[in-house]
């Protein structure tokens, strides 16, 4: 993965969640990866994995929606996420996109949604 995870703390009661995705070319290859740290940096859990082909949107989308499955599947109930995609930010904070039709991001506002 040719990404740079860049981690900002988070106060105290806060975990922090980078999320990067990179797609292979000609080959169209989505790897997306994930890290999730504490307000001091120390190292909680992260991933890396091979999604299939898919575009860079889609890439960074899917890294988004399995950073938030693995966090609430570990009871993080106060979680920073960083991005490195202006564009994925935009779509997760449209509330127009709970109604989008891309089951893909509705899934990531569900979650963005839950406490």
């Amino acid at each position: 993965m040719n990404a740079l995870f860049k981690w900002q703390a988070p106060s105290q009661d806060y975990l922090c969640l980078n999320t990067d995705a990179t797609v292979s070319f000609p080959g169209r290859l989505g790897i997306i990866g994930g890290v999730l740290r504490d307000y001091s940096g120390e190292w909680i859990k992260g991933y890396c994995k091979t999604i299939g082909i898919v575009s860079s949107l889609h890439a960074e989308l899917w890294s988004t929606l399995v950073s938030l499955q693995l966090a609430w599947s570990m009871g993080v109930s106060r979680l920073h996420v960083q991005y490195d995609s202006s564009v994925v930010v935009c779509l997760v904070l449209d509330p127009m996109t709970k109604t989008s039709s891309s089951s893909l991001i509705r899934a990531i506002t569900l979650f963005s949604d839950r406490d």
